[in-house]
């Protein structure tokens, strides 16, 4: 029997929060930080629902830059993964407008790993 597991990309394979928040605070320079969200209602407040998908479409369509970079443990994670005889999945939420730059982040990020 297969063994499959679905792997995020976001907060699972790179820090996504620290570049969304710079987004964010481009927004509003009073937006909290990542260590005090605990729900994605987070933009109530700070920014219009609209401005705050728009900051989540500006780092997903910027993913391909060579500042976001996955963890350091994310080859031994996946590593350990396919050791164990799973069948990796990398989900995400991304608009399908952002594929080709996802797509190229994960063939940078396969080569670091």
């Amino acid at each position: 029997m297969t063994k499959t597991v679905i792997v995020d990309i976001d907060n699972t394979l790179w820090q996504f929060c620290d570049a969304f928040y710079v987004e964010l605070a481009k927004l509003n320079k009073d937006f909290p930080t990542p260590d005090f969200w605990t729900n994605w209602d987070i933009w109530q407040g700070y920014c219009s629902k609209d401005d705050f998908y728009r900051a989540v479409n500006i780092v997903h369509s910027n993913q391909d830059s060579d500042q976001y970079v996955p963890y350091p443990e994310a080859k031994s994670f996946l590593a350990s993964l396919k050791a164990n005889d799973y069948h990796i999945t990398i989900a995400s939420h991304r608009s399908p407008d952002h594929r080709e730059s996802t797509e190229r982040w994960l063939d940078k990020a396969w080569s670091c790993l």
